[in-house]
Order: structure tokens, then C-alpha cells, then sequence
């Protein structure tokens, strides 16, 4: 009975489609919202803490849904099996929602060994998310979009952040 008034209650109230994100969506809420997003998104977010926000997504019936979670993952240095784990527990999460995407990592970052471990974790996500997005593909070349870390988008970088997640959506999530 609470399920279906959840689901009621979206379907009048919910916004097209939802993210949930780490710093780098943070930064890119209020771009993302005039994108008809739902946006929980907080910094220094792992994947297994932004699991209550996906969770609610689906109990509330969202038809899209967008994974921007695994950077604080990588940068504690969580091992191949560690991501496997946290991914597929996020995809069963989210087994009732329609349209489940997730947004790769930037590999150019200036930390030691990042680009190494931000490779590995966009393919063990490419491996087991049913879509993966080639954020960082779309943004390499772009280095005026990113502060001064080239990791965080700045102004611009959240606007075209936002333009590229969005775009994703409608192209996948009809």
C-alpha cells in the first residue's frame, strides 16, 4: 500500500528522471534540475553510501535513473572485486527501474595512479551496468570545463555536464 502511493505521488510530482552523485554531480545540481532532474548528490560520496538515495528512487517509482558514483571508490583505493561487489549491489537496488545509466570516471586527474584506477573501474562498470556513459570520452579535450584538479567541473564544466548527462537520458531512457 505505501509502495503504490509512492508511486502515485511521482507520477504527479516526481521530475523526468533522477541522479544520484558525488561531488561532481553536486557541483552540477542546479544545471542538472533545470534538466528535469532529481538530484541526491553529496561530496566524498562512496557507492555504498549513495545507495539510500538510489534506493529511493526506485521505491518511489522512477522510471530513469543515473548512477554517478565510484570516485571516492577509486581514490580509497577499493579493489576490483570491492567494485564488483558494490556495483552489482546498486543494480539490484535499482532491478525495477526501467532505465539504469552510469557515468564513467574522468581518467585525467593529477593524483598518482588515478588514471590507472579510474580505467579499471570504467570497465568493470562497462562489464556489469546495462549502460555505461563516456563522460569521460565526452570531456577529454575540454580542460576549460574542469578546476584546477581537472576532475571537477567549474561553471561551464557543470553546464556542459548536465547538457551531456541529460542528452544521454533522452537518447536512452525514451
Amino acid at each position: 500500500m505505501r509502495r503504490l502511493a509512492l508511486v502515485l505521488l511521482c507520477l504527479t510530482l516526481c521530475p523526468g528522471w533522477a541522479i544520484a552523485g558525488d561531488s561532481v554531480t553536486y557541483d552540477s545540481t542546479d544545471e542538472l534540475h533545470a534538466r528535469g532532474a532529481e538530484v541526491q548528490a553529496f561530496g566524498g560520496v562512496n557507492i555504498t553510501q549513495g545507495r539510500q538515495a538510489l534506493q529511493g528512487f526506485a521505491a518511489e517509482g522512477q522510471d530513469a535513473v543515473v548512477v554517478a558514483l565510484g570516485a571516492l571508490d577509486v581514490a580509497q583505493h577499493a579493489t576490483p572485486a570491492q567494485l564488483r561487489a558494490r556495483i552489482r549491489a546498486v543494480l539490484a537496488d535499482l532491478a525495477t527501474v526501467d532505465c539504469v545509466l552510469w557515468v564513467d570516471l574522468r581518467t585525467t586527474a593529477p593524483n598518482p595512479g588515478w588514471a590507472h584506477d579510474a580505467a579499471r573501474f570504467n570497465r568493470i562498470a562497462r562489464a556489469l551496468a546495462p549502460r555505461v556513459l563516456a563522460w569521460d570520452a565526452y570531456s577529454h579535450g575540454h580542460r576549460a570545463w574542469f578546476r584546477t584538479d581537472n576532475y571537477h567541473p567549474n561553471r561551464i564544466g557543470q553546464a556542459a555536464y548536465a547538457r551531456f548527462v541529460a542528452a544521454q537520458v533522452g537518447r536512452w531512457c525514451p
